[in-house]
């Protein structure tokens, strides 16, 4: 009888291990519901002869399209909520009365410092350097940061959640905004001042009527005329699956209310790209004026209706690094930049790509260090890039190509210390001479010479 017990236990233990996989053929298909890619099948072979890497990467085709993919994950979340009131997902935070909450929030929420003190520097070092280079391109700046939820709406955070005390990053970054003088706003302060809810319980970003206060506090300080939608009627529909709840449910969770402005939309999409996920979207209204340039993150979605309506023309771009040739290619009256504040470390992570701004230096010594230096073509640009010595003080750093002086962006990445310049292919040619130059106070020191041939 016992052994008659085992090789059923056995017996059902395979068919659960096999199911996924014997299933496959007539599973239907999985669609991401997230800004995602599914793994591709690999290849057993590839140019460089065996793969290496194909157990691995056979592992994560199947974690992305086992059978019944989507049945499965919905009934282990449901297991888990239901049972014990926790999310089966490490991404997604359950919350009081039916809120969720993206845990990639939690850092900021709970106060803990992902970036430095130096790395604070570093990004507002390169968004100023964005915004000069804007405004030499006769453009309107503007940052604004959309802030976490539950940096705005806590109360429905789960009990074992307390706010952390003192600065955030973000309120660390915008004082560093401030001294340099980039032109931004605190948009927690726009939201705290509204009465009501203006983001989606179940999803991580605003409802349009969140949107449409974004869109009024940016108009503002570009000093544009805007519509008030507060005057404009709107209708309630209970129809919006909200990210978090998909990453739970993926087979559909419990739809959520939004509201939708009863208004005359005037604006077209250009071209075909018209998902408001599509990394590049261009707009147009012709009753408008101006044109706007809009970097812009997953919470830029729903802004698109309300700018594109006030803009002759509006270009919306996803795509990071940010390309500022961009400005060159539609010659915009205002650039608008919109970054979640979960994701404001990308600042000092990712520049810009834009050519280098040119200086005028006196070189005052010369100093061997660990300065690392290396060029290399990038598109139309020459990359040139490396890691400053750490125990080499330096307020800003630039690259003295020839006989010219270009300004470098700083760079975290495995330190504070990297930095990074874009310079027009067209521009440079032959044998380069290259010296990196560290810049503290009135002292400007070479710390690294090569020679490149290009």
């Amino acid at each position: 009888m016992k052994k008659r017990i085992r090789l059923l236990f056995a017996a059902a233990v395979f068919l659960c291990l096999i199911f996924p996989i014997a299933c496959l053929p007539v599973s239907p298909a999985y669609r991401p519901t997230q800004d995602s890619d599914l793994a591709a099948f690999p290849a057993l072979f590839t140019e460089d002869g065996l793969n290496r890497d194909y157990l691995s990467e056979l592992g994560g085709y199947f974690e992305d399209h086992f059978a019944f993919r989507q049945h499965l994950i919905s009934i282990n979340s449901a297991l888990h909520e239901k049972l014990f009131g926790v999310s089966a997902s490490e991404q997604v935070i359950l919350g009081k009365n039916g809120w969720m909450y993206y845990a990639g929030t939690m850092n900021d929420y709970l106060g803990r410092r992902t970036l430095s003190d130096r790395g604070v520097e570093n990004a507002a070092y390169n968004l100023k350097l964005m915004q000069d280079y804007v405004e030499s391109k006769n453009s309107r700046f503007l940052l604004a940061i959309a802030p976490n939820k539950n940096s705005v709406y806590d109360e429905n955070m789960p009990y074992y959640c307390r706010r952390g005390e003192g600065a955030t990053d973000l309120d660390r970054l915008l004082a560093a905004l401030a001294e340099k003088g980039v032109h931004t706003f605190d948009l927690r302060e726009a939201f705290l001042k509204e009465d009501g809810v203006l983001y989606l319980p179940q999803d991580s970003h605003w409802d349009n009527r969140g949107a449409a206060l974004v869109y009024s506090q940016v108009m503002r300080r570009f000093g544009l005329p805007f519509t008030d939608y507060a005057s404009v009627p709107f209708e309630r529909r209970c129809d919006h699956n909200g990210d978090l709840a998909q990453l739970l449910y993926p087979l559909g969770g419990r739809p959520e209310e939004n509201v939708y402005y009863q208004k005359e939309w005037r604006y077209r999409f250009v071209g075909e790209n018209t998902d408001p996920m599509d990394s590049l979207i261009e707009t147009e209204q012709p009753d408008a004026s101006g044109v706007l340039l809009c970097y812009r993150d997953s919470f830029g979605s729903s802004l698109i209706p309300f700018f594109s309506d006030s803009f002759r023309t509006v270009l919306y771009s996803r795509l990071v690094p940010y390309d500022l040739a961009d400005l060159d290619r539609y010659r915009p009256d205002y650039t608008l930049l919109e970054r979640a504040e979960r994701t404001i470390a990308a600042f000092a992570a990712q520049p810009p790509v834009m050519p280098a701004p040119e200086v005028s230096l006196t070189v005052t010594g010369e100093k061997t260090t660990g300065t690392t230096l290396s060029a290399e073509e990038s598109g139309g640009y020459l990359l040139i890039s490396g890691h400053l010595d750490p125990t080499v003080p330096g307020d800003e750093i630039c690259v003295k190509v020839g006989e010219r002086v270009y300004r470098a962006f700083w760079v975290t990445d495995e330190d504070d210390y990297g930095y990074m310049l874009y310079l027009d292919r067209r521009t440079v040619s032959g044998t380069l001479s290259l010296s990196v130059l560290a810049l503290d106070g009135e002292n400007c020191v070479s710390v690294k010479t090569e020679t490149v041939t290009l």
